[in-house]
């Protein structure tokens, strides 16, 4: 499966990142590290605001190849604080998306909204690179993780002053995000097995989410009628390919807001 093939990859490249810049190195950068965190539960709590996109850069995916040949992260950036984003979404996984974490530690200075660190994290050393980078919101994802992991990887982001979201696609890994403690629930349409996507699956899960803890709706997203669909219970909503496949970002970003 594909996600068991990125997971092994990502495993490896941990590995060369610490041989390259150990952990202590990590630990000890951060004690003069002074950029503060932007939140973005504050922003996702203010219901007058609504829609809150957050705006996905991605290169390519997986499941839909090359998305973006022309693909220069600080437009992009500019382009979604044009269009009212609430958050830029940045993915880092170089292999399968095309990424990089410069692109989260060049657009740090730029950015005037929260980023969010995409990627799969499976070690501790990512939670501290992603501090350490610039990312505000790191990405925690259910279905490779255990219930051991997702609780610990939660605290450290906290200990580190990192907001989590934490991504689900089934009902028993909502009740293991609630039981570690999470605050911030991403519910992913795409089933990261098989990379189909459903824009109606979402609904099922948002209803079992508690009232008290902030929900995302992430994947499959291409119209304001699929907000709307969703409007009443989400609180935000993660858009990437649909954006990167867009000829014009503004205007689409206006149409996904119903402006």
């Amino acid at each position: 499966m594909i996600l068991d093939q990125i997971v092994n990859k990502k495993k490896n490249q941990v590995v060369e990142a610490k041989n390259l810049y150990p952990l202590q190195k990590l630990k000890r950068a951060l004690l003069t590290h002074k950029v503060s965190v932007r939140s973005l539960k504050s922003v996702l709590q203010n219901r007058e605001s609504r829609p809150h996109l957050i705006c996905e850069m991605k290169k390519s995916s997986p499941s839909e190849g090359m998305l973006k040949h022309r693909y220069v992260p600080q437009h992009l950036l500019r382009q979604f604080e044009k269009g009212g984003a609430a958050a830029v979404s940045i993915l880092t996984e170089p292999h399968y998306f095309s990424g990089s974490i410069e692109h989260v530690r060049r657009l740090r200075p730029l950015s005037k909204i929260p980023i969010l660190r995409k990627d799969f994290i499976i070690d501790e050393y990512q939670i501290y690179e992603s501090r350490l980078i610039g990312a505000d919101i790191i990405l925690l994802i259910a279905a490779i993780l255990t219930p051991a992991q997702m609780s610990d990887f939660l605290k450290l982001a906290r200990t580190l002053g990192l907001e989590v979201l934490t991504e689900i696609h089934r009902e028993d890994e909502l009740q293991m995000v609630i039981d570690a403690g999470s605050d911030l629930i991403g519910i992913n349409n795409r089933n990261l097995d098989t990379l189909q996507t459903d824009v109606n699956y979402a609904k099922q899960l948002l209803e079992k989410v508690p009232k008290n803890l902030l929900a995302v709706v992430e994947s499959g997203i291409s119209s304001h009628n699929d907000i709307q669909t969703y409007q009443e219970r989400a609180d935000g909503f993660l858009i990437g390919s649909t954006l990167m496949k867009s000829t014009n970002i503004l205007e689409k970003l206006r149409e996904l807001r119903g402006c």
